[in-house]
């Protein structure tokens, strides 16, 4: 955790108050997630991650209604670099957004289709 000293002045720096944050570091994250190319003019997208331990992986892509149209992974995988590459050419041209759940952490990215 990095800790983040917080000042406060009041009345022109006067009086002032401190407090201390506690945040995750960038580097402790379970994961780190991309998507290219987005937007899409091509049929294929590549979703790339790292995972820094055993993860139990989840991708979906949803249109904007709520709708899901693809189940792209649902399975448990080891620590490591990974590149998927996803067809999408049956999708229609419009946004589309990619929710991934690892270990219960969810992300959305907005995915355009050309």
């Amino acid at each position: 955790m990095n800790t983040i000293r917080v000042t406060l002045f009041e009345n022109k720096g006067e009086s002032c108050s401190y407090f201390n944050l506690s945040a995750p570091s960038i580097l402790e994250n379970e994961y780190k997630l991309n998507v290219f190319p987005n937007p899409s003019s091509i049929g294929e997208i590549t979703i790339s991650y790292q995972l820094n331990k055993y993860s139990d992986v989840k991708f979906k892509i949803m249109d904007y209604t709520g709708r899901n149209v693809m189940v792209l992974n649902n399975e448990k995988k080891s620590a490591g670099i990974y590149a998927e590459q996803v067809n999408i050419s049956q999708l229609a041209a419009g946004v589309y957004l990619l929710i991934t759940n690892i270990n219960g952490e969810y992300q959305t990215i907005k995915l355009i289709k050309l």
